[in-house]
């Protein structure tokens, strides 16, 4: 448990090296789902593709696969970090995008009552 829990804070690792994208995609969708509360089931799964898909990008382009063949972890280790690393990325995007919703509910920009 202790390789699958280290594989993940690796995977962390390698998305503070692409954050810079994530924060440009989550601003944007956020600002627009301030205007629009519909923009807002987008974000989530925005956030959720940033995170996990170029975060695997990320580590695939710099040849993740040699240093996992060199540390002492299973290859069913690594497989389970990853989908740990998405899970936590979905409940943390749906934490947010609720978040975001429930603001732009509150703010109301567009009347969306005669849709």
């Amino acid at each position: 448990m202790r390789n699958i829990m280290n594989l993940v804070n690796l995977s962390f690792n390698n998305f503070l090296s692409v954050k810079k994208m994530a924060l440009f995609i989550v601003v944007a969708f956020g600002a627009a789902s301030l205007i629009n509360p519909s923009f807002s089931t987008m974000l989530m799964g925005m956030i959720t593709y940033v995170i996990a898909y170029q975060t695997m990008a990320y580590e695939d382009s710099y040849g993740i696969d040699y240093m996992i063949s060199h540390l002492p972890v299973t290859k069913n280790e690594y497989v389970i970090s990853r989908y740990i690393f998405c899970i936590l990325t979905i409940v943390g995007a749906s934490i947010l995008c609720s978040f975001i919703f429930f603001i732009s509910n509150k703010v109301n920009l567009v009347d969306l009552g005669g849709v």
